[in-house]
C-alpha cells in the first residue's frame, strides 16, 4: 500500500484523469483543479444579434459623435482660417499706412525745404527791394499789400526839367499794378504821369509781358526797378497827355 501510494501518488492521479476529461473525452469540459483555475468569461463567446437595438443605438452615437467632432474641427478651421485673413488684413493696411506716412513724410519734408527756399528768397528780394535806386521807403499793409515809396521823380526833356512828384506802387500779386502820384506837381490831377491816368499805367506790349511773368514769380525788385525806370522817363507815342502840357518845366 505504502509503496503504490509511492509510485503512483493521488496527485499523479487527479493530473492524468483532468487531462482525460480535458483532450480525450469528446464534449466534455475541463474539470477545475487545485493546479489550474479557467475563467469562464475568458472560454466563452457572448452571442450578439445583428438586430439588437442596443447595438444599432450604439452605432448611431458613434456616427453622431464622430460628425459632431467634425463638426467642430471644421469650425475651428475656419475661425483659423478668418483670422489669418484678418492678420493678412491688418499687415496690408499696417504696410499702406507707413508707406502712406513715409510719402507723406517725404512730401512734408520737400514742402519744408521748398518753404524754407521761399523764405529765404524772399528776405533777400525784401532787402534788394529796399536798396532799390529811386526807393524812398517800403511797407507792408494789411490783406498782404506792398507799397513802395518813391523818391521825388523827376523828368529831362527838350532841355527842361520836370518835377513830377512822389509816387506809391502798390503791389498786391495781381499782374495789374497800380501806381499813385502822391504830391502831384501837375495841373490836371486825373494824370498822375503823362502814361499814368488814375493810377493806370499805359504800359507797353513789350514792357507788359515779361512785368507779368515777374509779378506772377514774385520777383517785386526788379518790378519797382522797370516802374521806377518808366517813371523817370517820357516816351510821347505811349502817354495819356503831353508832358509839357501838364508839368512846369525849369530849364537845366
Amino acid at each position: 500500500m505504502n509503496i503504490f501510494r509511492w509510485v503512483y501518488p493521488s496527485w499523479w492521479k487527479k493530473m492524468f484523469f483532468g487531462f482525460w476529461h480535458c483532450f480525450w473525452r469528446p464534449g466534455s469540459k475541463a474539470v477545475s483543479s487545485p493546479m489550474v483555475q479557467t475563467n469562464a468569461s475568458e472560454t466563452e463567446t457572448v452571442s450578439v444579434k445583428p438586430n439588437n437595438p442596443m447595438r444599432q443605438h450604439y452605432i448611431d452615437l458613434c456616427h453622431n459623435w464622430r460628425d459632431q467632432r467634425q463638426h467642430r474641427k471644421n469650425q475651428v478651421i475656419e475661425s483659423i482660417r478668418q483670422l489669418c485673413d484678418a492678420v493678412v488684413d491688418l499687415i496690408k493696411k499696417y504696410v499702406e499706412m507707413c508707406h502712406s506716412s513715409r510719402q507723406a513724410e517725404l512730401e512734408i519734408s520737400g514742402l519744408s525745404e521748398a518753404l524754407a527756399r521761399r523764405q529765404k528768397h524772399a528776405a533777400a528780394e525784401f532787402d534788394d527791394l529796399i536798396r532799390t535806386p529811386g526807393v524812398k521807403k517800403v511797407e507792408i499793409a494789411e490783406k498782404g499789400l506792398i507799397k513802395v515809396f518813391t523818391e521825388l521823380i523827376t523828368i529831362e526833356h527838350e532841355g527842361q526839367k520836370y518835377l513830377i512828384g512822389e509816387f506809391c506802387i502798390f503791389i498786391d500779386g495781381s499782374p495789374e499794378i497800380q501806381v499813385k502820384n502822391l504830391a502831384n506837381r501837375g495841373s490836371n490831377q486825373d494824370f498822375d504821369h503823362p502814361q499814368i491816368r488814375k493810377g493806370k499805367i499805359n504800359m507797353p506790349a513789350q514792357i507788359r509781358l515779361p512785368m507779368i511773368r515777374l509779378v506772377m514769380g514774385l520777383e517785386y525788385q526788379d518790378v519797382a526797378q522797370i516802374i521806377i525806370n518808366m517813371l523817370g522817363t517820357y516816351e510821347p507815342s505811349a502817354s495819356y497827355i503831353p508832358l509839357e502840357k501838364n508839368w512846369r518845366g525849369e530849364k537845366v
